[in-house]
């Protein structure tokens, strides 16, 4: 069971992480973010914006975590564990797809970006856990808004890919009465 100290704790963490990657890019201003908002024709977000942002997006995933965990009939810890699974591995599954999307590779890009479909359809990657680790890590290449944006898109598609992937398997059976 995830305790009240954790959360704070956590939210503290991931405002700390914000700020630092802030302060690395004041001091460092020939590295800019990348991202889909720096378009001239939409509105400027502030940098700040994700000291704001993102440390309420984790407060919100994680008592979205506790509230699942507190709720499950299973073995807790058995369960805790995959929840621990699940974010390190979306964390590192959206490390590397930031990193692809920097250092612009598209053609890698694009295909870890099929590959959230493909482990859509076997895993339940819409969990809270998944889309804070993967929002937590796409948030240093391309800044909180953008990546909260795009792991919310990204976690309905994926929530959308598991619920449907036995729906061919339901068409083809045999339904008649006969």
């Amino acid at each position: 069971m995830i305790k009240n100290k954790f959360l704070w704790c956590v939210t503290a963490l991931v405002a700390l992480l914000q700020a630092a990657v802030l302060c690395w890019h004041y001091f460092n201003p020939e590295i800019v973010f990348i991202g889909v908002l720096d378009a001239p024709y939409l509105l400027d977000v502030p940098s700040w914006f994700s000291l704001v942002v993102m440390p309420i997006f984790s407060l919100c995933c994680l008592l979205l975590m506790r509230k699942r965990l507190q709720s499950t009939t299973i073995n807790r810890g058995k369960a805790t564990t995959y929840a621990l699974i699940g974010f390190v591995f979306s964390f590192n599954y959206g490390a590397t797809l930031a990193g692809s999307y920097y250092w612009a590779m598209e053609l890698y890009t694009a295909t870890l970006i099929i590959g959230i479909a493909v482990i859509a359809c076997v895993v339940k990657s819409y969990r809270a856990e998944c889309v804070f680790g993967f929002a937590l890590s796409l948030s240093f290449v391309i800044g909180a808004l953008q990546a909260i944006l795009f792991t919310l898109a990204t976690a309905t598609v994926c929530w959308l890919l598991y619920r449907c992937r036995k729906l061919p398997l339901h068409f083809t059976q045999d339904n008649s009465f006969t």
